[in-house]
């Protein structure tokens, strides 16, 4: 057994998130009171460097800090990035940007790539681009490396301006990866599907969740279709080459993903993020 093909795994350092985005699948769970299926907390740091001894170092594996919460609510954040780091993995975040002020000094000089999420009909939008605008100048030319990730319909003129890379991104409804949006009149996109007919994201990557379980993708599954079993019972090495995830692999890569019921009825994602 190898890790042949494992190129990112989604840790989630914190799983609490104090925006209220109205297109958040865990805030719709919420509001339908089944929040219990996944409980608000953050990766304790024996998880983290369980995680951490079972990736080969300088491996080059991306980790990417988030998963279904805002990462820089953990009060490892900072640690965690530099674990990671030290260890040889390409690591970065995708954040809401409200701890960018206060989480500084554990963010620049530290975090390879960081990107911001801006999306569209956001009550606090102006208060995120001022927190945008004082981060970057603070920041100024040290890493990480920034970009904007503009989510749905939002105005990039009023963005343009930062100097940084601006990323669209459409829309989706909050259930899964389904019903992409142009963001133009509601208008229906087909998700990118890669020329192979496989999904990268079930060939590439792993997510952990803040209590260690392993799902074999970082699809938003709260009933847990896709767990393959827990960093702290078992070996990442183990999981990646389990039987369920091998069979799950068998049925993707011979086009038989109609058989798995969550692949075909809960997402039609093939792991290349969908832009206008």
């Amino acid at each position: 057994m190898n890790l042949l093909g494992l190129s990112k795994i989604h840790i989630e350092l914190s799983s609490i998130c104090r925006k209220k985005c109205w297109m958040c699948g865990r805030r719709k769970l919420d509001k339908n009171e089944h929040s219990s299926k996944i409980p608000y907390g953050h990766m304790e740091l024996n998880i983290i460097k369980k995680i951490l001894n079972n990736i080969p170092r300088d491996s080059g594996i991306t980790i990417a800090t988030h998963n279904n919460g805002e990462s820089m609510e953990s009060p490892y954040y900072g640690t965690a990035v530099k674990l990671f780091k030290d260890h040889g993995c390409f690591v970065y975040t995708v954040t809401n940007g409200q701890h960018l002020i206060n989480k500084q000094k554990e963010i620049i000089d530290n975090l390879d790539s960081l990107s911001i999420s801006i999306f569209e009909n956001d009550d606090e939008q102006e208060k995120q681009l001022e927190i945008i605008k004082e981060f970057l100048k603070i920041k100024n030319e040290r890493s990480p490396y920034t970009t904007l990730r503009l989510i749905g319909n939002v105005d990039s003129t009023l963005y343009e301006k930062l100097n940084c890379l601006i990323i669209k991104r459409l829309l989706h409804e909050p259930e899964g990866s389904f019903d992409y949006k142009t963001g133009i009149n509601g208008k229906i996109k087909t998700p990118t599907i890669p020329e192979h007919g496989v999904c990268l994201d079930f060939l590439n990557t792993l997510a952990i969740d803040i209590r260690g379980d392993v799902f074999c993708c970082v699809r938003f599954n709260p009933n847990k279709e896709l767990l393959l079993g827990n960093i702290m019972r078992n070996t990442l090495l183990e999981l990646w080459n389990c039987k369920k995830r091998v069979n799950m692999k068998d049925k993707h890569i011979h086009g038989k993903r109609s058989e798995l019921k969550f692949c075909f009825e809960s997402c039609n994602f093939y792991g290349v993020p969908t832009g206008e």
